[in-house]
């Protein structure tokens, strides 16, 4: 498809990145209607505060 249309790599990585950006800002059922983006900031907020040797220290 590329050579068909005479894409240089450069316009194709745009076009993933904007794609793989929709995806990650689109809301998903299988993540309760959540982005990706939101599910890791959830996932992150909750799970990964300060650690020391492998533990979670509470602040």
């Amino acid at each position: 498809m590329a050579i068909r249309y005479e894409m240089k790599y450069e316009h194709l990585e745009e076009i993933f990145d904007v794609v793989v950006s929709n995806y990650n800002g689109t809301p998903h059922g299988a993540l309760f209607y959540n982005s990706p983006l939101e599910a890791l900031e959830q996932k992150l907020s909750k799970e990964m505060g300060p650690r020391f040797n492998g533990k979670t220290v509470s602040q």
